[in-house]
């Protein structure tokens, strides 16, 4: 029924609103049934025969009032605090007794026989404020007889004008010790160990919202506990820092717990609203400054105690309207959509805020005189707040569950397409090395055109015309050619000086038997710059190039082959002093010269004219910032 993530039905609402009215009474009642530890009867109670108001350390000998049944005046004018003095008269009895407080929320000083048996600590401002059961023995300690004894004298200090002093029993001692151990447990061993679990939900959660930035409600709800907590564990607090008055502020102010419990059940629902949270919040501020001030001054002026009293009304009234306001967010939520989740925080909230209601006039009106001993709201919010912690704890479960599927999901599909790159990689490694044998293979074919090629086109002319000196030097030609092109394939980091001189030691014999005056210049910036073993083959075959048709077409007798480094770049000029390069001349070897220089990164022009033709090979090098060129 209610585990369907849909509308609810009208039947199902009716449901919720009978269980939402019902849950805080089952609550009361359990409450109501457990807050009667008090084992001594009614006729142990008693009540102070008389009083004094007195700074007095000690029990005033003379100037006792009889008590009427209505308690005094309390702290008034420039008195620091309120200091009564009450005197208990002891009957006289055969029986082991024991003076037994129950609560006594005040400093106290307890006399008996002339000696002081209990003190809860200095008579200074801020007061030490007693919040546990005392039982104090009044066997005579000189003669161990429990008979007729003296009275037993209560100083009550109390920051408040307030002077009462209830729930004194002189009781049997082991009638007092058991019922101020249930009493204990009940009222103090408990709400620790509430703040104790709560905390440590709010701590889990709070290290979920730093794991989880991207969840604000862990955030909020951590904030909520925190401020939960000081709000429930402030009561327990006997030795306060500072002014009572001041102290008692911090027990309101921390009601703002429930304006973060609005942020919280508003992002936990996704379902904001920030118009109705501005507005809560810019009141609750305002709530709460107004009765700090007021406090602030009640501690200075007791005169401003009963305006005090009406802010605290006005605050417990504001956070009670908080409270309905978050119990509508619960209903809409519901209303939205209804599943166990919702289900059971809109009947949860139920009973905080039938609990809060009923706090609210223990506190406010006491006159009305609600059933029970303390405030019962530290106990309901626990159903509420331990159901967020779990369901917190268990989305938290759950999208970590999802992340780690995301991330399974995630990791396969990177693992397929690493294999689809993989592939794809030895596909394009493939056709890049087929590309680069489809090059050396037209390298190659260039190299045997203009070197070898040449050569054994001319080797065969010789030999068919029979002339054997000339093909043994052509062959020899062709054997020196396939050398310098073995050479310059060979991986070295040599400058072009080094590879210049090979070859011209080479072509050296061949150019001698012309009638050419060669000229090599090779400036000295120039002969040591490194050069790729790429690059080696591409200049050599230029230069050859240029050199062959100087020798066997421009008609002139000199020959310049210079080398000069610019600041970025090497320059390899070929000069002669012919007729140029005549125009039947075929195209095909320049082209070769400008693939060539293309291939290098560099770049070639040629110069012809009647004056002679200049072959230029500008290819650019790496340049040093620190050089000084």
């Amino acid at each position: 029924m209610i585990d369907r993530a849909e509308a609810p039905t009208r039947w199902q609402m009716t449901v919720a609103w009978l269980l939402f009215a019902l849950a805080p009474v089952v609550f009361l009642a359990m409450m109501y049934f457990l807050d009667q530890p008090y084992q001594v009867p009614d006729e142990y109670q008693v009540f102070p025969s008389a009083y004094q108001k007195s700074f007095a350390h000690e029990p005033p000998t003379a100037g006792w009032k009889p008590s009427t049944g209505v308690w005094p005046a309390g702290r008034s004018g420039d008195e620091p605090f309120t200091s009564i003095w009450y005197r208990y008269d002891l009957p006289k009895t055969e029986e082991d007794r024991a003076f037994y407080i129950v609560f006594a929320t005040a400093s106290l000083d307890i006399w008996h026989l002339g000696e002081r048996l209990y003190t809860s600590g200095p008579a200074k401002r801020p007061l030490y404020e007693d919040n546990k059961p005392i039982v104090l023995s009044l066997i005579d300690p000189q003669t161990g007889d429990a008979g007729e004894l003296a009275a037993v004298y209560v100083r009550m200090m109390r920051e408040y004008p307030s002077t009462s002093l209830s729930w004194v029993y002189i009781a049997p001692l082991q009638l007092a010790l058991r019922d101020s151990a249930e009493s204990t447990i009940f009222y103090r061993t408990l709400p620790l160990v509430m703040l104790g679990i709560m905390g440590a939900f709010g701590f889990l959660v709070a290290c979920m919202f730093l794991v989880r930035r991207d969840q604000p409600a862990h955030g909020w709800y951590a904030l909520m506990m925190l401020l939960w907590s000081i709000h429930t564990g402030h009561e327990l607090i006997a030795d306060i820092p500072f002014d009572r008055y001041l102290w008692a502020c911090v027990s309101y102010a921390s009601l703002t717990w429930l304006v973060a419990e609005l942020y919280f059940v508003n992002r936990f629902f996704d379902a904001r609203a920030p118009r109705l949270e501005r507005a809560v919040t810019l009141i609750s501020v305002s709530v709460v400054i107004a009765l700090v001030s007021l406090a602030s001054l009640a501690s200075r002026d007791v005169s401003f105690h009963d305006l005090e009293r009406t802010m605290r009304t006005v605050t417990n009234i504001w956070f009670g309207i908080v409270a309905l306001v978050i119990t509508a967010r619960y209903w809409i939520a519901l209303r939205q959509r209804f599943d166990f989740e919702r289900f059971s925080l809109f009947i949860a909230s139920g009973v905080v805020l039938g609990i809060g209601l009923r706090d609210l006039g223990y506190d406010s009106f006491p006159s009305v005189g609600l059933p029970g001993n303390t405030f019962y709201l530290q106990y309901a919010v626990l159903i509420p707040l331990s159901m967020f912690g779990v369901q917190l704890i268990r989305r938290f479960a759950r999208d970590s569950r999802m992340a780690e599927l995301r991330s399974s999901e995630l990791e396969r599909l990177a693992d397929e397409r690493a294999a689809a790159l993989e592939k794809t990689t030895q596909r394009l490694s493939e056709a890049e090395r087929r590309r680069v044998l489809a090059e050396e293979r037209a390298r190659l074919m260039r190299d045997m055109h203009d070197g070898l090629g040449g050569q054994l086109v001319q080797a065969l002319a010789l030999s068919e015309q029979g002339e054997d000196p000339d093909l043994q030097r052509s062959l020899r030609g062709a054997i020196d050619d396939l050398r310098l092109i073995v050479d310059s394939l060979s991986p070295t980091e040599d400058g072009l000086g080094d590879l210049l001189a090979s070859y011209r030691h080479r072509v050296g014999k061949l150019l001698r038997r012309t009638n050419f005056n060669v000229q090599w210049q090779f400036d000295e910036d120039a002969i040591d710059v490194p050069l790729p073993a790429n690059a080696n083959l591409s200049i050599l075959r230029i230069i050859q190039e240029a050199v062959t048709n100087a020798v066997r077409h421009s008609e002139g007798d000199t020959l310049r082959v210079h080398v000069s480094r610019g600041r970025d770049h090497l320059e390899v000029a070929i000069t002669d002093n012919g007729i140029g390069i005549p125009q039947d001349v075929s195209e095909r070897g320049l082209n070769n010269m400008r693939v060539r220089a293309i291939e290098i990164g560099g770049a070639l022009a040629v110069k012809s004219s009647d004056a002679g033709s200049t072959v230029r090979l500008l290819l650019p090098i790496a340049t040093d910032d620190a050089d000084p060129r």
